[in-house]
């Protein structure tokens, strides 16, 4: 089965962070909010085939988590909007009876602790929601300079560095361009770690179908 939804006023368009889901039968897809999404879905084989069930949301907050050293219950906090609350406080717990356990290898621990570096270096800075995030803002918006586009939507995020009184006048053009070539390459170099060990390619793939 093969669903379409178009706006019918693409001049009235949602806030950027609003989804909405077709569910047909026991099947439900999410995407983010465009002028138009075409959803494919298999047949319910019932009586179910004849209707659905649409739904929007809107995202108030994200976060990453990471699961390797998740106890019975861990405290986190999720930032968002919603009114007056800023973040929203959840514990989460995790049963891993029934997994069989691995002695890796030495090559593996290896690899294994330069990947869990990657991925907490990504986690701590928030790499992976901001390159996510950014993608799928130059996707959305197809501008002309994909490049700049991309480097403008990654500086929003740059954490402002104090420059000496003495010397803010000569080096504020310098000091501007140093940091835009430094974030560049914390950003290729986020991506290398990123697509090594395939935190980035779930975030990828959701920016790439959004864009169909």
């Amino acid at each position: 089965m093969e669903i379409r939804l178009d706006a019918a006023d693409p001049q009235q368009m949602p806030p950027k962070d609003t989804f909405v889901a077709l569910r047909i039968g026991d099947v439900q897809k999410q995407s983010r909010f465009t002028s138009s999404r075409t959803y494919r879905f298999p047949h319910p084989g019932d009586y179910r085939a004849d209707f659905g069930r649409i739904e929007v949301f809107q995202r108030v907050g994200h976060v990453t988590v990471s699961f390797e050293n998740v106890s019975k219950n861990e405290d986190i906090e999720v930032p968002c909007e919603l009114g007056d609350l800023k973040s929203l406080k959840l514990r989460m717990g995790m049963n891993r009876e029934g997994q069989k356990p691995v002695t890796p290898s030495t090559k593996q621990r290896t690899a294994k602790a330069r990947l869990d570096a990657a991925q907490k270096y990504l986690v701590n800075h928030h790499l992976e929601e901001i390159l996510a995030d950014a993608m799928r803002e130059v996707l959305h918006e197809k501008p002309s300079d994909p490049h700049s586009f991309l480097a403008n939507q990654i500086m929003k995020h740059a954490a402002p560095k104090p420059v000496p009184i003495s010397g803010m006048a000569t080096t504020q053009a310098n000091d501007e361009t140093t940091d835009v070539e430094v974030l560049r390459m914390e950003a290729r170099d986020a991506l290398l770690r990123a697509a090594g060990d395939g935190s980035l390619e779930p975030a990828l793939t959701d920016a790439k179908a959004e864009s169909t």
